[in-house]
């Protein structure tokens, strides 16, 4: 782009020169290797004459989307094409580079005139490359534009100085509109953090009343002045507490997550198969009648946060069981073979996640298909936490599901978390 501005801005001297010669002369300059032409070459007609070059460097430089303006070796501008003309809103006048700022509306970015050594045309008459700056125009209609632009010093054949060229485009409605987009970025963002920090404070205050309640209906269970429908009632409200409770107990895990940077967690050493029993002892008391088999290959050593971990089976394996068809068996292995990290699965026979689903399923508030817990009881929290617990403990959470293989969720845990000290594995 320069060595083109170079060659218009020279065909532009040409055209003001006092002969036709001079013209042809500043732009097709006579290299070295042109001395070196046979008589026969040189004496050759050219295909095109001076005037209809002159005539195509007129097009080029009054129909480029670019501004181009040029001023001489002694600062009197020479080329003003129609873009710069609509980006200034006056037309080309031959004044030196001391009256450029009032002529044309120099700003810079602040508002302010631009002083003379600052403007990017006459740095560039000094003989300074000047790329990719900016600086605003106030037109005569009062209207301000913001441009951007190179300069470059322009050299005659000989090395003496030429002048100098300024490339410019206006970038008013691009940077406004990032302004725009800016701006609504922000609103959201802003909006997304006030909502996920008042599920927070709900959730918060909603332990108390829920635990009292919960309180409550144990003692009633547990007076002996109930009969028999009174305790199917208990029953029920109890349950719905727990129910309750879990909810909260994800929109709290949510907005940790979401606000704090990540789910937090307390690695500390301990058995992984150990978590694993407790964990399904859980889910099988919770779900009476749940076929549930766990295989441990190795050793789950390793520096866990258990209650987490615990928290990751139990979505996983609660999960399974309520996409399994009835006396399906939910099957978890726990290979620990490898020194480095381990690796959890779960495995179920139910019907396979929609090809669709399975991109965003790990995304809050995504509902599983079908009759599963999600679209029961839950807030389609709860994959989205179990896959933030994972990447907290420097882990990686993976999906695979079929119609002839059924469905598996892949978790592989590293043994080691970097802060803490070696384990103990004698």
């Amino acid at each position: 782009m320069e060595r083109l501005l170079t060659v218009l801005s020279q065909g532009y001297l040409a055209m003001n020169s006092l002969t036709g010669i001079l013209s042809a002369w500043l732009v097709h300059p006579p290299w070295p290797r042109a001395q070196a032409r046979s008589k026969s070459e040189r004496s050759a007609p050219p295909s095109h004459s001076a005037g209809q070059r002159t005539s195509v460097l007129e097009l080029l430089v009054e129909q480029s989307g670019d501004a181009i303006m040029m001023a001489d070796e002694r600062g009197v501008m020479r080329i003003f094409n129609a873009e710069a003309e609509r980006q200034h809103g006056v037309s080309r006048r031959e004044v030196h580079a001391r009256d450029w700022t009032d002529t044309f509306g120099l700003l810079t970015l602040d508002g302010r005139p631009i002083p003379l050594e600052e403007l990017p045309l006459y740095r560039a008459l000094q003989g300074e490359h000047v790329r990719n700056t900016r600086w605003m125009v106030r037109r005569p209609d009062g209207a301000v534009r913001i441009l951007s632009g190179t300069a470059f010093p322009l050299y005659h054949p000989d090395g003496s100085p030429a002048g100098a060229v300024l490339t410019a485009r206006d970038e008013t409605e691009r940077l406004e509109m990032e302004h725009r987009c800016a701006e609504s970025l922000e609103r959201l963002r802003r909006t997304a953090e006030f909502r996920e920090r008042f599920l927070g404070i709900v959730g918060h205050d909603l332990r108390n009343p829920l635990g009292a309640i919960d309180l409550s209906a144990r003692v009633l269970d547990r007076s002996g002045h109930l009969d028999e429908s009174e305790h199917r009632m208990v029953g029920r409200i109890r349950a719905s507490t727990e129910r309750m409770t879990r909810m909260i107990g994800e929109l709290l895990d949510f907005t940790r997550s979401r606000l704090g940077g990540g789910m937090p967690v307390q690695p500390q050493v301990a058995d992984l198969a150990a978590i694993c029993h407790e964990a399904l002892d859980e889910v099988r008391t919770s779900l009476p009648g749940a076929r549930v088999c766990l295989r441990v290959l190795g050793h789950g050593a390793g520096e866990w946060d258990a209650g987490r971990l615990s928290q990751v089976i139990s979505n996983l394996v609660s999960n399974a069981v309520h996409y399994s068809p009835q006396g399906k068996p939910v099957r978890v292995t726990l290979r620990g073979e490898s020194v480095e990290d381990v690796v959890l699965t779960v495995h179920n026979h139910g019907p396979p996640i929609p090809p669709e689903l399975l991109p965003v399923l790990f995304e809050p508030f995504r509902r599983g298909p079908g009759p599963g817990p999600s679209n029961r009881d839950g807030l389609g929290l709860g994959l989205y936490i179990v896959r933030q617990i994972v990447l907290a403990h420097g882990g990686q959470l993976e999906v695979s599901s079929s119609a002839d293989k059924g469905t598996t969720f892949t978790v592989r845990l590293p043994r080691l978390q970097p802060h803490l000290p070696p384990l103990p594995l004698g």
